[in-house]
């Protein structure tokens, strides 16, 4: 299991970039069996960030679980990846065979266990 927020996946794209390890980048977030991204879509992502994530989303499909969590709405999803076909493959990826779950009310753990 790796959880990851989608900043620092993203980071790591640059990082592998840079160092020429774009590939094997690729195959790290391929081998877990369960991948949870945090903050998804929380900020602004470019196109080559969404084609990144479409790599990753696309490798593990059928293969591993992933679950992304987000300050989001699913419904809101597409527009914040660009509504594109690309953002449409993503999301059928993560989407076909996906559990969802909505929280409301006051969900902040850092006020829920904040010692002050």
């Amino acid at each position: 299991m790796l959880c990851i927020t989608l900043l620092d996946m993203l980071r790591s794209r640059e990082a592998a970039k840079l160092q020429g390890v774009y590939e094997k980048t690729l195959r790290h977030y391929s081998k877990y069996a369960l991948l949870i991204i945090d903050e998804f879509l929380l900020f602004p992502v470019s196109p080559q960030e969404e084609m990144y994530l479409y790599e990753v989303i696309d490798a593990r499909y059928g293969q591993a679980s992933t679950i992304v969590c987000s300050q989001l709405m699913p419904e809101g999803w597409h527009g914040s990846l660009g509504g594109n076909p690309l953002a449409e493959s993503i999301l059928d990826r993560l989407t076909s065979a996906a559990y969802s779950m909505s929280l409301e009310g006051s969900v902040s753990m850092r006020k829920h266990f904040s010692p002050i």
